[in-house]
């Protein structure tokens, strides 16, 4: 809580974002991609930052932030869905969508705002866009998702499978505005690998990444404090040492599946999908540090920010 008294610029959020906006000005750098992406909430937040008296720019940015972090339970709460469900039921998503996980590097600020854009774009896929009025606010979600990070630009499929499959044109308006912005993010990436500023990176320890991943998705957010013992444990004893974590995964993955299946309309299955396709972009991640330590591969903190977005949904 001592952010939002006293506030913070995490990592490039202050050294970069916010020193070229406040040296240079925010039109000269609003409009252009950063690391191989474009952020336009982050240009527009320490846009608003520089506004305000220094002392309090990272309370601006925090504050902003805030907002976005409560996009998500507020969808659920007062969104209309595509099936019904009990204001009691409500509540207790929304209380899931607010409640601690492993990776605290994501907490209130804006260059990590992605991940919370990309859980509440994933919760437009079980929403009813009949009206109008809502329809408006979810295609400013999606155009503020998608020019903010790579990660909810991964949804894009969904969205075109949930047009095609309901062949409602208020569908088909959201999957071609992400389709937009995933072309554009792709661009960008491109032009960054080709320019040698993204690395792709290796497929060295495979195995160990993909168990990796499948823990960090899982697993991790129930153990908590629990998560950085497995580190340990693999650097000491090998990948032998975490086969029941592994097991326990899909076991967990497959009861997953089975509640989704035999969910209202099979709604469940698009936030299962959602829960997947957004986790994917952190294998693509793990995949551009070349040789890592079976350490690196299991550390809770390594990378775990990519996981939030799975983490809220499961």
């Amino acid at each position: 809580p001592e952010i939002l008294i006293l506030g913070r610029f995490w990592a490039e959020e202050g050294v970069v974002y916010f020193s070229l906006v406040w040296n240079e000005g925010f039109w000269a750098q609003a409009l252009l991609p950063f690391n191989g992406y474009y952020s336009l909430f982050v240009w527009l937040a320490v846009g608003l930052a520089t506004l305000v008296p220094l002392d309090y720019a990272p309370l601006a940015t925090g504050y902003a932030t805030l907002l976005v972090m409560m996009t998500g339970p507020l969808l659920i709460l007062y969104a209309p869905l595509s099936f019904e469900l009990s204001s009691g039921r409500r509540a207790l998503c929304a209380i899931f969508l607010t409640l601690p996980y492993v990776n605290t590097g994501v907490w209130l600020n804006s260059i990590n705002a992605q991940f919370f854009f990309a859980l509440a774009t994933a919760l437009l896929l079980i929403c009813d866009l009949s009206s109008r009025r809502f329809l408006m606010i979810a295609a400013l979600l999606v155009l503020l998702s998608g020019l903010t990070g790579p990660v909810s630009v991964f949804l894009t499929p969904l969205f075109l499978m949930r047009a095609f499959i309901s062949r409602e044109r208020n569908w088909w308006f959201l999957a071609l505005l992400l389709t937009l912005c995933a072309t554009l993010q792709s661009w960008f990436m491109v032009t960054a690998l080709l320019e040698g500023l993204r690395s792709t990176g290796g497929v060295e320890l495979l195995g160990p990444r993909l168990a990796g991943f499948l823990l960090k998705l899982l697993l991790y957010p129930f153990m908590l404090d629990g998560a950085r013992h497995v580190a340990d444990a693999v650097e000491q004893g090998g990948l032998s040492t975490i086969i029941p974590h592994i097991l326990a995964g899909l076991a967990l993955a497959s009861f997953l599946l089975h509640l989704a299946w035999h969910s209202p309309h099979k709604t469940g299955l698009w936030l299962y999908a959602a829960l997947l396709l957004g986790s994917a972009l952190s294998f693509a991640g793990s995949l551009q540090v070349e040789a890592p330590s079976l350490e690196q591969i299991f550390h809770h903190k390594n990378g775990g920010r990519y996981f939030v977005m799975g983490n809220l949904l499961l």
